[in-house]
């Protein structure tokens, strides 16, 4: 994973903070837990579960290759790699 930030935010409208590739193991997970900025994943092959919660209630969606998912800043999430194709 590569971290790219810059020195001055104040002349962007938009700031990438990380950026990065990984080839996941089966099972591979993060959460629950929650992040201080968006952060948006494109999944490029396999399939896993992304699993939102807000307040009471919670949805829980199961993703391949093809798909993306937004996290929001202070949402708190739950995601993790299939076991079978990561």
């Amino acid at each position: 994973m590569k971290n790219y930030l810059f020195l001055s935010q104040e002349y962007f409208d938009i700031t990438i903070c990380q950026y990065g590739y990984e080839q996941c193991c089966a099972n591979h997970t993060f959460g629950p837990g929650m992040r201080n900025h968006y952060l948006i994943h494109c999944i490029l092959s396999g399939s896993g579960t992304y699993r939102t919660h807000r307040g009471d209630q919670s949805s829980e969606y199961h993703l391949h290759g093809g798909q993306a998912f937004l996290i929001e800043p202070d949402q708190l999430v739950h995601y993790y790699a299939d076991q079978d194709t990561p």
